[in-house]
């Protein structure tokens, strides 16, 4: 099966994945659904993979529909690193667009390797090129790993909601 690649940066690639294309969609659900399981304990524990894969396939389909939103598979070279769920929003009020980052997820394998920060990058160099002025995600409080590396890629914190949420400008509006 051949993708194609969204956004290419050195030897980094996002790749979208819609549901039409089963084998990719099928590699992306299953291992989403494993971030999910992992990252949110309480709502997932008596669920195994493939019941979450279930559970989360009519949303996700209906999802990727949607052109503001993303499915993306990182590559280094021909590697699969990690995932992201994206999607863009515009303020009413103004041009500005945001990059949302729902779902980001380095395989453990490739962690505390610098692949995180380069995904990150990668995303914002991509966001660049969508006509996006922030880039933000959204972390639950009690996800320390999270937590950490969005500390670590020097975005703004915002702390008032009952998620953490990390947020930065990634052009001049």
């Amino acid at each position: 099966m051949t993708m194609n690649s969204v956004f290419r940066k050195g030897s980094f690639n996002l790749y979208r994945v819609f549901p039409n294309q089963n084998l990719m969609w099928n590699f992306y659900t299953t291992n989403i659904s494993i971030y999910l399981k992992n990252n949110f304990q309480q709502t997932f524990k008596n669920s195994n993979i493939d019941q979450i894969k279930q559970s989360i396939d009519p949303d996700y389909r209906v999802k990727a529909q949607d052109p503001t939103r993303y499915f993306l598979i990182f590559k280094h070279k021909v590697t699969s690193i990690g995932l992201a769920n994206v999607y863009i929003t515009q303020c009413e009020k103004t041009p500005l667009k945001t990059l949302n980052i729902a779902e980001f997820y380095i395989f453990p394998e490739y962690r505390r390797k610098k692949y995180g920060s380069h995904f990150s990058n990668t995303l914002k160099a991509w966001g660049k090129t969508c006509s996006t002025t922030y880039l933000q995600a959204e972390v639950n409080k009690d996800n320390h790993q999270a937590n950490a590396f969005w500390k670590e890629q020097q975005l703004e914190l915002d702390i008032s909601s009952d998620r953490n949420i990390y947020k930065t400008k990634i052009q001049k509006n």
